[in-house]
């Protein structure tokens, strides 16, 4: 008989997950096939649900109390009395009670990122995928939605205890939760992360989005500014844990991108007859075939020129560890691991600044496209903005019939919206 290490800590969920509290539920995990340990044997995790008062940061008093403050603030409301120490036992949020073991694999080397160890190989992950897996089952049984946890979401401090039972190593025997006594609080454990929520008033900024806001405000229907409102909702869920939901925002972000740009060369091309029948029934025809792949890269590939079809294109970088992985998401039920999604958000950047990079390429071959799409200055740090195109920006298009405006009413005559 073996004797092994437990680590417990908690991890609040900030929300109610109706289930029995109290009642431990114990999941022993398989690692038969990963090398992070250094004999073929399994991992237990119990985890158990407790039902605490509403904590300020969740809580309806911390709600009534902002406002309170924002009415005294705004000078509506004189008083100043805080209701934040009154308690109120019917809101409440759920803690999760971990424990599970400590372990001591051969191959992890512990000067890498927490997230890119194999999900066994740390009693911190190990938790996350316990408390997952019951959080899953609990939205199953209700039918209803709650938030899994991820590494980046947890507090970055968590108080731990440690105990030891004995156990038939390396066989697989579930073992018991050891009493109370049997615990000591033994220390903090700091997170690989610095996910407090402080923010420095930024006042420089502030002016610069006060000069823009209303002209950003008028053009967020159009197709490019959708893409970009799903890159950066990719560069959120990524950074907070959410690496499949990052997966498939990628691909849909790019999908929205590679079909909006055609849309523009072919509405270019019609220019200024862009209404005209002819040239509306021909791109019909390009644009209902762009559900296929290789039809997109076909006439982009045309128009813009470079390297699409060989092992290094970023086209073809982006489709291995990208769609490929975005696929395996979506059908499959893959959960992405934190290397996997590191790479396809590596090729996401490299295959849109690609895409970029050919447009602002064939800018005099079509400059309402690249102004459009690459601006200004993403044209001149490419050194792609010209005299030619400056007198085009200046001279022509401000005589032309609104951009947009033409964009989109040609959009939706082609698509029969």
């Amino acid at each position: 008989m073996s004797s092994i290490e437990l680590v417990r800590f908690g991890i609040p969920l900030g929300f109610y997950l109706p289930i029995v509290e109290g009642v431990p539920i114990a999941n022993i995990y398989h690692d038969l096939a990963d090398s992070a340990f250094g004999a073929e044997r399994a991992v237990q995790a119990t985890i158990t649900f407790h039902h605490l008062s509403s904590l300020p940061a969740v809580s309806l008093e911390y709600s009534i109390e902002a406002q309170s403050r924002l009415l005294n603030h705004i000078g509506l409301s004189e008083s100043d009395a805080s209701i934040a120490d009154r308690e109120d036992r019917t809101f409440v949020a759920t803690v999760i009670d971990v424990v599970t073991e400590k372990h001591y694999p051969r191959s992890r080397n512990r000067s890498e990122d927490p997230r890119a160890w194999p999900p066994l190989s740390d009693p911190i992950l190990t938790g996350v995928r316990a408390a997952n897996t019951a959080i899953r089952a609990v939205s199953h049984a209700t039918r209803k939605y709650f938030p899994q946890i991820t590494y980046e979401s947890m507090p970055y401090l968590l108080i731990a205890s440690q105990s030891f039972v004995n156990h038939g190593w390396p066989e697989v025997d579930e073992w018991s939760v050891p009493a109370a006594p049997k615990w000591n609080v033994n220390g903090v454990i700091h997170l690989a992360h610095m996910n407090m929520d402080i923010s420095v008033r930024d006042e420089a900024m502030e002016e610069v989005v006060i000069d823009t806001v209303s002209e950003h405000a008028g053009k967020l229907d159009h197709p490019l500014r959708l893409y970009l409102e799903r890159a950066y909702r990719v560069k959120h869920q990524y950074r907070i844990g959410q690496y499949a939901d990052a997966v498939i925002s990628m691909g849909t972000s790019a999908e929205t991108l590679l079909t909006t740009i055609v849309a523009h060369l072919l509405w270019e091309e019609a220019w200024p007859n862009d209404q005209d029948e002819a040239s509306v029934k021909s791109a019909r025809l390009v644009f209902d075939d762009l559900e296929k792949r290789s039809r997109v890269r076909e006439e982009l590939s045309k128009r813009l020129g470079g390297n699409w079809s060989s092992k290094a294109s970023p086209w073809e970088i982006w489709m291995k560890r990208g769609v490929q992985l975005r696929n395996r998401v979506v059908h499959t039920g893959h959960q992405p691991s934190y290397d996997e999604t590191a790479e396809a958000v590596n090729a996401y950047d490299e295959f849109v600044a690609f895409v970029t990079d050919r447009i602002a390429a064939k800018a005099n071959v079509y400059p309402r496209t690249a102004i459009k799409a690459v601006g200004p200055e993403g044209l001149e740090q490419r050194n792609k903005l010209t005299g030619k195109l400056k007198r085009f920006r200046d001279e022509v298009a401000p005589k032309e019939d609104d951009w947009e405006v033409s964009f989109t009413l040609w959009m939706k005559v082609m698509t029969g919206g």
